[in-house]
């Protein structure tokens, strides 16, 4: 029985629709495979190699199709309890996702380059993104009502204290504490996580 959380499935939801595209960005490291004529390596200094890998393909080849997910594909991942451990994994992930896209550069079509540049980005500077579009949203409200305004910032407020609220302002400081990080001093290259 699939033991994703609300993350998994609605990272999973995201690269179905990006595998029909044939523009898919990202899987995990237990799904990858690969033709051995490309001759792909993991670059060294890479802790994200799964990515790295991806982001190689797509750069090598012009084909529109050239990363899918292929729907029956299985594995399982032992997910790691909630507490410090779980919180470290999490950081370590991310700041192999950080890595790996810094060191790469985009390629394709424009809306391949156009995707890239999303990934790059958006995930770092998402707190900032947010504060500004509440912000937006908050002084439209205000132009045309106080009250509306106000019910718009207790909304907000009320969204974030749900759990996926707070999950969400969690990971939103797990990928800025990683970019931080990053920018100090380059992760690890490898890790191993318990498969079967």
């Amino acid at each position: 029985m699939p033991a994703a959380g609300l993350y998994d499935r609605a990272t999973a939801r995201v690269r179905a629709i990006e595998s029909r595209g044939g523009r898919l960005f990202s899987v995990h490291g237990q799904w990858l495979a690969w033709r051995a004529a490309l001759g792909l390596r993991p670059r060294l200094g890479i802790a994200a190699d799964d990515l790295d890998l991806v982001l190689q393909v797509r750069a090598r080849t012009s084909a529109p199709r050239a990363v899918r997910r292929v729907a029956a594909a299985r594995f399982h991942e032992e997910k790691t309890p909630p507490g410090p451990r779980a919180e470290a994994q999490a950081l370590r992930r991310a700041r192999a996702w950080v890595q790996a896209l810094r060191a790469s550069s985009p390629s394709g079509g424009p809306l391949d380059r156009l995707q890239w540049r999303f990934y790059r980005h958006v995930p770092e500077n998402a707190p900032a993104l947010a504060a500004l579009a509440l912000a937006a949203a908050l002084a439209l409200a205000a132009a045309v009502d106080a009250r509306l305004a106000l019910a718009l910032l207790g909304a907000a407020l009320i969204a974030l204290a749900t759990p996926v609220g707070r999950r969400l302002v969690r990971l939103l400081a797990t990928i800025r504490t990683a970019a931080a990080l990053e920018s100090r001093e380059p992760l690890g290259e490898r890790w191993e996580m318990a498969r079967r």
